[in-house]
């Protein structure tokens, strides 16, 4: 039965039991600040190349078109007739990418480092879940149910030159944007080999072309969100990524920290996932696992409790 934590405070914790949820955060507001921005440059400099939509050059502007509708939510562009598509795909790059949600789970368990990283003062619990059982939770969010969103919960990679080159290679680049290339030119040569088709036909296939781009991005964008700097290594991270489709989801909620505003979308977990609660270091660990054993028996759970052997003491 495999393990991932989760360090939080301990009101943090609280409000995860009370709710039976934890907090995604907007990817830009997590502690690397470089977050996504790396491989969005790379791919900035190595996508300029007409070259890759060459087959379609003259079909841009209805695909523009298209593209402009299903990310009005995302990133205003008007569809100017200068404009390339491979630039709009740029553009719709980095507008999307601001609607990536994060929530970060690791394989450490009571971990010196990330005690001093996510517990104030001492004042942190370790959430230990089973992976299996936090991970089917997410399948039936309400954010699959109720809004148009998408999850993909895997382990980060810590290597911003080796994974973007891999990733976003420019001999690469046709398999990352269109890995469905084929059907792509297949839908627009349809249109202009067979000058008698319906109108209705037409426009279904520079639809499902548009429609085919997009899904490309967010998958592209899903793989950038799974690179890290090598720096941050040791917390041996996995995450749960959610790709919100409108921005004005009713889902997002804000809230403050050090005079920012944060936003964040409540992601709802089973708490029968919860196996184990760690205690951060202290010298009061008596009187904190008693609120913990009161809070376990209120919500009927049946996890365990112990205390972190990492030695710390704040002065």
């Amino acid at each position: 039965m495999s393990k991932v934590y989760h360090y939080t405070s301990t009101a943090g914790f609280l409000g995860i039991v009370n709710d039976s949820s934890i907090w995604a955060t907007n990817i830009f507001f997590l502690n690397d600040y470089q977050e996504m921005k790396k491989g969005i440059d790379y791919v900035r400099k190595n996508l300029k190349d007409e070259n890759l939509f060459e087959s379609m050059s003259q079909d841009y502007q209805k695909i523009i078109e298209r593209l402009q509708e299903i990310s009005t939510d995302h990133y205003s562009l008007e569809a100017d007739v200068e404009i390339s598509l491979t630039n709009y795909l740029l553009e719709m790059l980095v507008g999307i990418s601001q609607q990536f949600y994060i929530t970060s789970f690791t394989y450490n368990k009571d971990y010196l480092r990330q005690w001093t990283s996510y517990c104030e003062h001492n004042d942190g619990i370790c959430i230990e879940f089973d992976e299996h059982v936090l991970s089917e939770s997410f399948k039936y969010n309400k954010f699959n149910r109720y809004s148009q969103a998408h999850h993909r919960f895997d382990s980060i990679i810590y290597s911003y030159s080796n994974s973007i080159r891999r990733y976003f290679d420019k001999h690469k680049i046709r398999e990352v944007f269109l890995n469905r290339k084929q059907t792509l030119v297949n839908n627009l040569h349809t249109i202009r080999e067979n000058s008698a088709v319906r109108k209705t036909d037409t426009e279904y296939r520079y639809n499902a072309t548009a429609d085919l781009l997009f899904s490309s991005i967010l998958e592209a964008l899903t793989e950038f969100a799974l690179i890290r700097n090598p720096q941050f290594s040791d917390e041996k991270e996995k995450r749960l990524i959610l790709t919100v489709i409108n921005k004005h989801d009713k889902s997002i909620e804000f809230r403050s920290k050090s005079g920012v505003i944060i936003p964040y979308i409540p992601v709802h977990i089973d708490l029968k996932s919860i196996t184990k609660v760690i205690i951060s270091p202290t010298n009061d660990a008596t009187l904190r696992r008693k609120g913990i054993e009161l809070l376990r028996g209120r919500y009927n759970l049946n996890f365990d409790i112990c205390e972190s052997e990492c030695q710390l003491r704040k002065i």
